[in-house]
């Protein structure tokens, strides 16, 4: 994730203030993640169980406010989805900001010795693993979304199967409804005898178009998150 070139938060070792107590405003990175993020493994106990205790927390308000729910139509989901996408970023580079400067900071006191060196590669440490625990919690909620998005696809089927029936009953009930049906119908039987050694080739298209219809809007809504 690229984050812009922000100004420096600290101008100097000796300025750094830096706490590993200090967590983004409302971002989905707060104190108790250090119950369930192994620091030594670099992973998630339970990253799933974590992001469902936000619904609950005091903090991480961009994500609680946009959890996808099954009433959410395409729309909302993809607004949704933008702001929890635009949370991440703003709280991702919140700390990556902090992680460049406090990191050339601590390697600046490598040749100029300064008192605070060893709190800057505590807060280093610290940040560096809020960093790789965001990560992980992106990828879950990727797999997340891409889930909800594959529940749409009976419905999409249902959907195409429904206005194929509804075409079908529209047509039939114009054809009846005409005063020259009965002849209509024998000129028909004609036509189907004639051409009933393409229905197996027709009945392939139809299908092969009614297939690409249903994988294009899948993709539109994905694409639409």
């Amino acid at each position: 994730m690229d984050c812009p070139n922000e100004a420096d938060v600290w101008a100097s070792a000796s300025t750094f203030s830096g706490s590993v107590n200090d967590y983004y405003p409302n971002g989905i990175i707060h104190s108790s993640y250090n119950d369930m993020y192994d620091k030594t493994k670099f992973s998630w106990n339970n990253a799933a169980q974590y992001l469902s205790s936000l619904t609950t927390s005091a903090t991480g308000s961009y994500y609680k406010t946009n959890i996808p729910n099954d009433t959410d139509t395409a729309a909302q989901l993809e607004t949704k989805y933008n702001n929890i996408s635009n949370g991440i970023k703003a709280e991702y580079c919140w700390y990556m900001t902090r992680y460049r400067n406090a990191l050339n900071l601590l390697i600046g006191t490598l040749t100029t010795p300064n008192t605070k060196q060893g709190d800057l590669l505590v807060y280093v440490k610290e940040v560096n693993a809020r960093l790789n625990a965001m990560t992980e919690l992106v990828s879950v909620i990727a797999e997340q979304a891409a889930a909800r998005t594959n529940q749409y696809n009976s419905q999409i089927n249902s959907l195409n199967n429904q206005l194929a029936q509804s075409r079908t009953l529209q047509d039939q009930t114009q054809f009846l409804q005409n005063s020259d049906s009965l002849l209509t119908t024998r000129k028909e039987m004609i036509r189907y005898t004639a051409e009933k050694n393409n229905h197996i080739t027709n009945q392939i298209s139809l299908w092969a178009a009614l297939n690409i219809l249903a994988i294009g809007t899948i993709f539109a809504i994905y694409r639409s998150m």
